[in-house]
């Protein structure tokens, strides 16, 4: 994405979920399950539990 003639990297929601549930702090837990609950319809879920698993990361039972 071009910002004033500047190239800016956004990163998508399930990136941010990821690396927010990577970090293992309670606040990057509770911002990844309001992302969650925000972008729910739009999420693509088998891209989150492809890459929970390779970095083993554990997701609740209900994603």
């Amino acid at each position: 994405m071009k910002v004033n003639d500047f190239s800016v990297n956004i990163s998508s929601p399930e990136d941010l979920i990821i690396l927010k549930l990577l970090s293992g702090r309670e606040q990057d837990r509770l911002d990844a399950e309001k992302i969650i609950k925000i972008q729910k319809e739009h999420l693509d879920k088998e891209y989150i539990q492809k890459w929970s698993k390779k970095l083993s990361i554990e997701l609740e039972k209900e994603f």
